[in-house]
């Protein structure tokens, strides 16, 4: 089998809807007849299951199922686990990492990249697709460089959806405010995506034209707001 392609499901905050996209486009590409997993590097969620190799996120946990592959740590190789004021466990591959747990928040990422990159070198050389979820917003430039949505796109060569939520409100300036500060990655962009959708369509589709015409990005759709009876 060669490289698996990837797509990447990036959001313009948390809570947009990312992880429910990703579980349904991984059930779509099942249906398909593809052969394919999700991936999140790192999910921040006392939310875990316990599978065959360790500890991984609910979240991709559930994609798994969608995607009719059997659930692996490798497809949440970095779970953070909150606790107390700023602390948290660190779940590598799996495993309760005791060290890294300790270390402060910034010295935390140069012990992350290996892990995350060995563990996504070998689900794209094991399926033919891979769904990336990226964690909160690409955007977040006070923390550049980007680990879980900039860094891992590059290294799986994928190209991004771009998902808001309709419901909170503010959607169209979250699309542009997310695509403007995304400066050179946005080349990665396949188009965007309003999500949570609920009302009169019509009083939505004059942003379409908006967007399109101010950022060159298509709306590839909107999804209505589903009452899916889900795990969080």
């Amino acid at each position: 089998m060669g490289r698996a392609r990837a797509l990447a499901v990036w959001g313009t905050g948390s809570g947009v809807g990312k992880s429910f996209l990703a579980a349904a486009l991984l059930r779509h590409f099942r249906r398909l007849g593809l052969k394919a997993a999700p991936f999140k590097a790192q999910n921040m969620s006392n939310h875990a299951r316990v599978v065959a190799g360790g500890e991984m996120a609910s979240a991709q946990w559930l994609q798994a199922l969608a995607a009719g592959a059997e659930p692996d740590p490798r497809m949440n190789p970095i779970l953070v686990k909150p606790f107390g004021e700023g602390g948290s466990q660190v779940v590598v591959l799996g495993r309760v990492d005791p060290g890294l747990s300790r270390l402060p928040w910034k010295e935390r990422k140069a012990h992350l990249l290996a892990p995350v990159r060995e563990a996504l070198e070998g689900l794209l050389g094991e399926y033919d697709l891979l769904v990336l979820e990226g964690a909160g917003s690409p955007v977040e430039r006070n923390l550049w460089p980007d680990l879980p949505n900039l860094q891992v796109a590059a290294w799986a060569g994928a190209r991004a959806l771009l998902v808001a939520d309709v419901d909170q409100g503010g959607s169209l300036a979250a699309l542009f405010g997310t695509w403007a500060l995304l400066g050179e990655h946005r080349e990665r962009l396949l188009g965007f995506v309003f999500n949570k959708f609920r009302g009169d369509l019509s009083l939505l589709e004059p942003a379409y034209a908006l967007l399109e015409g101010w950022t060159g990005v298509p709306i590839l759709g909107t999804l209505p707001l589903l009452p899916l009876e889900l795990p969080e």
